[in-house]
């Protein structure tokens, strides 16, 4: 009975041994060389060393004990066991670590970078800069974003929002942004962002963007102007044009500015028909210069050919019908019209006594007809008539 039961004291040793073993550290190996050195000192004292057998430090059975010799032990003494102990790993593990890796991270570094910035300019290089520097307008020393339009050595530009000036294209200006400089309206400007405006504004004259100093006579709609040194307009005033400040736009002489500055021009100047300084639009037939001439729609005149001229486009100048122009525009009539003498368009200045249409007339000085009593030399006669007194009427034919 007794054996029986150190038999299955044995078999619940030797299962609980396995189990130990398989979770046991280096400390259980330490453990088990301790009761392997009681157990050998055991089975010495029993003759049971033969039974056990050493692999590395450990001992194992050797065999199952015989019922024997489990019965030579007595109650009191230790088994001869010493439970199996794992050997540790000479591996490395294949586990990931868990702790945290010394290397350093990879994320983008939060600092800010000491690079120049790439964006305009939000401060003047120095206190002292003003006007336009590398294409941005300053104003004290201070972007000027967003002025709209500015002078500047006496070129107007457009500084926009970002303190750039506005360059080549055409660009329509407010109220708000022009700043009194110009009226609202659209403006043209050039590659370096100079204002392409050409005209009389506030007094002055501008080509180009630019105040036009000493330009003397100019055209502006239609109008004739006479621009000063200072490049202002003459106004309320009488000027004497010499043939250089004329610039071929009106002949030397002196003319009179209204309040306006539009010159006081009458005639025919550049191939066009002018009153009062303003072109006149379709006006038919006019006389300048002692020459008749046909102006058309566009105020140009009709030149170098045949035309069928109205009584409503006569104006009482002429009688109506067909008349022959020279490329000069001027009308190639010939007789007495409007109490002057004509051959070819041109007045005959002195001539004497002519016969038109069947009647005499004297032709005087300036190429009108006398009226009234004349005594006739025979130098005068042309061979038409006797030297002797003669009376001519209202419409200068000699009546007796």
């Amino acid at each position: 009975m007794k054996s029986k039961m150190y038999k299955h004291l044995l078999c619940l040793l030797l299962v609980s041994a396995l189990i130990i073993g398989a979770i046991c550290s280096c400390s259980a190996v330490e453990i088990g060389i301790a009761e392997t050195s009681k157990l050998s000192d055991a089975a010495a004292s029993t003759g049971a060393s033969d039974d056990l057998t050493a692999t590395g430090s450990v001992y194992e059975i050797k065999g199952e004990l015989s019922a024997d010799k489990l019965s030579s032990y007595r109650d009191d003494d230790e088994l001869p066991f010493v439970p199996a102990v794992p050997q540790r790993p000479t591996t490395s593990p294949t586990e990931a670590p868990t702790e945290a890796p010394t290397e350093a991270p990879t994320e983008a570094p939060t600092e800010v970078p000491t690079e120049t910035p790439t964006e305009a300019p939000t401060e003047a290089p120095t206190p002292s800069v003003n006007g336009l520097v590398d294409g941005y307008f300053y104003i004290d020393g201070k972007l000027a974003k967003g002025k709209g339009l500015v002078e500047y050595e006496g070129a107007i530009y457009f500084v926009r929002t970002d303190g750039t000036v506005y360059t080549s294209g055409k660009l329509n200006v407010t109220e708000a942004k022009a700043n009194g400089i110009r009226p609202a309206g659209t403006y043209r400007f050039d590659a370096n962002g100079k204002m392409l405006d050409v005209g009389i504004i506030d007094g002055k004259y501008y080509e180009g963007g630019v105040i036009k100093k000493a330009a003397g006579v100019v055209l502006f709609e239609n109008k004739y102007y006479f621009v000063r040194r200072d490049g202002s307009v003459l106004t309320s005033g009488k000027i004497t044009v010499d043939e250089e400040s004329a610039n071929g736009l009106v002949p030397a002489g002196s003319y009179r500015a209204d309040k306006n500055g539009r010159l006081d021009i009458t005639g025919i100047y550049n191939g066009k028909y002018y009153e009062d300084g303003r072109i006149k639009l379709s006006a038919g037939v006019v006389q300048f210069k002692g020459g008749y001439y046909f102006v058309r729609k566009d105020g140009s005149l009709f030149t170098g050919g045949k035309l069928n001229v109205t009584e409503a486009k006569a104006n009482g100048l002429v009688s109506p019908g067909y008349y022959k122009f020279d490329e000069t525009g001027k009308m190639l009539i010939n007789g007495i019209v409007n109490g002057y003498y004509y051959k070819n368009g041109v007045v005959q200045l002195g001539t004497g006594i002519v016969k038109f249409n069947g009647d005499f007339y004297f032709i005087k000085k300036d190429g009108s007809v006398f009226v009234g009593s004349l005594d006739v030399k025979e130098s005068k006669t042309n061979g038409l008539i006797k030297a002797g007194t003669y009376v001519f009427d209202k419409n200068g034919k000699l009546i007796g």
